[in-house]
């Protein structure tokens, strides 16, 4: 699986419980995009950790550490397609509570998608 960069989208629909699509936008390269993608929720387990493919979140009180299973590329995006970060050559990645609103947010990278609650 590749990296790929996504921006300008317009909008996410809900399909079901636990999964939702978004379609178009534009590429890295500026270019309008007919690809389409599909994200499933994360799993929350007992101990206040969330998996999804390799991809492991874990929520403290101040911050939120998504960690990847080896260096790899991630873009996190807010639920109308912003892109609010994006890491290269990264193992893990904190996500201060103080500098992103309270919200559900997107993590993509080669590793699989993750939905991050920031509360």
């Amino acid at each position: 699986l590749q990296p790929f960069g996504v921006m300008d989208m317009r909008g996410i629909a809900k399909l079901s419980n636990g999964r939702w699509i978004i379609a178009g936008g534009m590429d890295s390269n500026q270019v309008v995009s007919n690809r389409t993608f599909l994200l499933e929720n994360a799993v929350l387990d007992t101990k206040n950790q969330s998996t999804v493919s390799k991809i492991i979140v874990k929520d403290t009180p101040d911050f939120v550490e998504i960690s990847m299973p080896e260096l790899g590329t991630g873009v996190l995006t807010n639920l109308e397609g912003k892109r609010m970060g994006d890491w290269t050559n990264t193992k893990t990645i904190r996500l201060s509570k103080q500098k992103f609103n309270a919200g559900i947010y997107f993590f993509v990278s080669e590793f699989g998608v993750l939905r991050v609650p920031i509360m």
